[in-house]
C-alpha cells in the first residue's frame, strides 16, 4: 500500500479550442490546437482511510484539494511558461486546362507542396479568484516559416522553384474565466464551464504583402484578425483506477468589415474525450482524441467560393511529472487524424505556483 501522504488523485479539464483561418484571402491564422490541456491534482482529504491514484492528460498540474475544488485555490497564483512546435505538410495539384482522353490533359498541371513551421513561445498568468472560479490571461509569442515548392508539369522548364516567407511578433491574447458549478459530496462528475475571450492583436493576414507573380504572402501573419468567444463546458469522472473526461466547446468569431466588404470567418464545434492514469505519485500518462468542425466563411452573407467546412482531428499523447509542491513539467505530442489537422504538434509546458 502507498504511504497515506502519497496518495494523489488526479482529474482533468480539457477546456479550450482556437483555430481561426482567414482563407477568404488565402491566408491563414498560425496554426493553434484545438485543445487547451490542464491537468488538476487533487489530494484528498486527510481522514480518507485510503486514496488512489488518478490522472489526466498532460500539460499543467494542479496541486488541488477535494475540500476547496479542482481550480486553483482562492489567492493562489500560477505562473506557466510553455513553448509549443507544429508541422504541418500539405500537397496541392491545380489543372488549368482541359482533359480530351483520361490520360491525355491540354494545359497547365500546377504541382505545390507546403512545408509549414510554428513556434509559440507564451506566458499565462492564472489567479484563484474564489475556490471555485478562476482567472487566467495568456500572452503568446509567434514564429512562422513557410515553404512552398512549385512546379508547372506542363510548362518547358521542369525544375522546382521555392519560395519561403516568415513572419514573428506577438500573437492574439486571451482571457479566460472558468467556474466549477459542483462539489460532490461522494463519489460522482466534476462539472466545470468556462469561457474565453481572444483578441486580435496581432498582425492578421489582412496586413502582410502579397506577392503579385505568386499569388503568395512575403510576410506571415502571427494572429488570425478576428475577435472570439468561446464557452466550454467540461465534465471530470474519476473511475478507479483511471480518471474518464470529455469536453465540448463552441467558437464564436465575431465578423470584421474589410475593404468595405463584410467578412465572417465562420464558427466551430469543438468535441473532445480521454482518460488518464498514473504510473506513480509523481508520473501520470494520459491519451486524448479532440476533434473540431469549423464552419465556411462567408462575405457579405454568402459563402466564398475557395471555402468549405473543416474538420480538425488530432490524437494527444502526454506524460506529466511533479518537480515539487508548486512546480512540475509536461511535455505533450499531438498527431493529426484529419487531414487540416498538424501532422505533428510538440507542447512543453513547466507551470510553477507562488
Amino acid at each position: 500500500m502507498i504511504p497515506k501522504r502519497h496518495f494523489v488523485c488526479a482529474c482533468v479539464m480539457v477546456a479550450f479550442a482556437c483555430s481561426i483561418a482567414a482563407p477568404a484571402l488565402g491566408q491563414s491564422a498560425p496554426s493553434e490546437s484545438p485543445l487547451s490541456r490542464d491537468v488538476f491534482v487533487v489530494t484528498p482529504p486527510r481522514e480518507a482511510p485510503e486514496k488512489k491514484i488518478y490522472v489526466g492528460p498532460s500539460s499543467d498540474i494542479r496541486t488541488l484539494d477535494t475540500q476547496t475544488g479542482v481550480l486553483s485555490p482562492k489567492g493562489t497564483i500560477t505562473i506557466e511558461p510553455s513553448f509549443r512546435y507544429t508541422l504541418s505538410t500539405s500537397d496541392r495539384v491545380a489543372i488549368l486546362g482541359f482533359t480530351i482522353l483520361p490520360a491525355l490533359t491540354v494545359g497547365l498541371i500546377d504541382v505545390r507542396s507546403v512545408d509549414s513551421n510554428t513556434l509559440i513561445g507564451a506566458l499565462a498568468i492564472r489567479y484563484g479568484l474564489t475556490n471555485r472560479i478562476e482567472l487566467e490571461y495568456k500572452v503568446p509569442y509567434v514564429y512562422r516559416d513557410d515553404t512552398t515548392g512549385t512546379r508547372a508539369l506542363n510548362a518547358p522548364s521542369n525544375q522546382e522553384e521555392v519560395f519561403n516567407a516568415n513572419g514573428d511578433g506577438l500573437g492574439d491574447m486571451e482571457l479566460s474565466v472558468r467556474a466549477q458549478l459542483n462539489k460532490p459530496g461522494g463519489p460522482g462528475p466534476f462539472y466545470v464551464a468556462g469561457i474565453r475571450v481572444k483578441a486580435n492583436n496581432g498582425k492578421d493576414p489582412f496586413e502582410v504583402p502579397i506577392d503579385n507573380n505568386t499569388g503568395l504572402a512575403t510576410e506571415l501573419p502571427v494572429g488570425s484578425g478576428f475577435w472570439g468567444v468561446q464557452p466550454s463546458l467540461t465534465v471530470i469522472y474519476p473511475s478507479d483506477p483511471v480518471v474518464f473526461f470529455g469536453s465540448l466547446n463552441y467558437l464564436w468569431n465575431k465578423d470584421r468589415t474589410i475593404n468595405g466588404a463584410k467578412i465572417d470567418p465562420g464558427d466551430s464545434v469543438g468535441a473532445n474525450i480521454g482518460m488518464g492514469f498514473a504510473l506513480n505519485e509523481k508520473t501520470s500518462m494520459s491519451i486524448t482524441y479532440d476533434h473540431s468542425i469549423i464552419g465556411r466563411n462567408t462575405q457579405d452573407g454568402k459563402r466564398l467560393g475557395n471555402s468549405k467546412t473543416t474538420h480538425v482531428g488530432s490524437l494527444l499523447f502526454g506524460t506529466s511529472y511533479k518537480l515539487g509542491e508548486k512546480s512540475s513539467i509536461s511535455i505533450s505530442l499531438g498527431l493529426g487524424a484529419t487531414e487540416a489537422a498538424p501532422d505533428v504538434d510538440l507542447t512543453v509546458r513547466v507551470p510553477f505556483s507562488l
